[in-house]
């Protein structure tokens, strides 16, 4: 099987989030980037070795997780690590693959992340300053995730029919259509959109209120087609981060 496809089948029998689907995609790529190898040979290996009754201390993958956590600790926090590997296990035991312990970290080594202290965090007139040179995509960002306080993960996993549904008072006869919505609100000023959504961190279900003229009608301009389940912005997780302390602190 292709790495895709043995992605994609871990995801949907575990019912895993966007988001998780993204995390495991991207740590199990580098994972294969650093052996030059594919998911399914990763597999294969792990299986002839248990097939050959092989010793975990003697096993090729062992091995792999021992070099690879040693390579991400010359480069990332502790914690960083500690996720990296935890998605590489998963995918293993998910195919039938035992694992067993690996040696313990000294932490006296471990790289430490440094804490973000509030006078590191961007203040009112560098956010200014890039909202002036964004495209309209970055500038609607800017727009909800200052407005509402919206926190970086439900930014990322804001929907078109989440949009419709903190709209909905303002609607005549239930309107569902996007392009509908866009021409009757688009001279409207004095809209405040309800967004109901999962907190994904505490799985609590919050409320945001955007304030006037932040609706980000204009983003959608640019688009031919979408969904009501397509994503709200399609952005990468740094500029949303950057936008994410910013909605919280200034």
């Amino acid at each position: 099987m292709m790495n895709d496809e043995l992605i994609k089948n871990l995801s949907i029998s575990c019912n895993h989030s966007r988001r998780t689907v993204h995390n495991y995609k991207n740590s199990l790529r580098k994972y294969c980037e650093y052996y030059d190898m594919s998911l399914q040979e990763f597999l294969d290996e792990a299986e002839e070795d248990e097939k050959n009754n092989v010793r975990w201390k003697y096993c090729r993958l062992r091995t792999k997780l021992i070099e690879y956590r040693h390579h991400l600790l010359e480069v990332h926090a502790r914690n960083t690590v500690k996720k990296e590997i935890t998605i590489i296990q998963f995918f293993y035991k998910f195919y039938d693959i035992e694992i067993g312990k690996l040696p313990r970290i000294n932490q006296k080594s471990v790289k430490k992340a440094q804490p973000i202290y509030f006078k590191d965090l961007p203040d009112k007139e560098i956010i200014r300053e890039a909202f002036k040179i964004a495209p309209p995509l970055m500038k609607a960002i800017i727009r909800f995730s200052c407005s509402s306080g919206c926190a970086r993960a439900e930014t990322l996993s804001l929907t078109i029919g989440d949009y419709i549904d903190a709209l909905s008072e303002y609607l005549p006869n239930r309107k569902r259509d996007i392009y509908d919505i866009i021409d009757y609100l688009y001279d409207t000023k004095d809209i405040i959109p309800t967004f109901r959504l999962l907190r994904e961190k505490n799985q609590q279900i919050l409320c945001y209120l955007k304030q006037p003229n932040t609706c980000s009608n204009s983003y959608f301009i640019h688009f031919h087609s979408f969904g009501e389940f397509n994503d709200f912005f399609n952005s990468c997780v740094f500029v949303v981060e950057f936008i994410f302390y910013f909605s919280r602190y200034a």
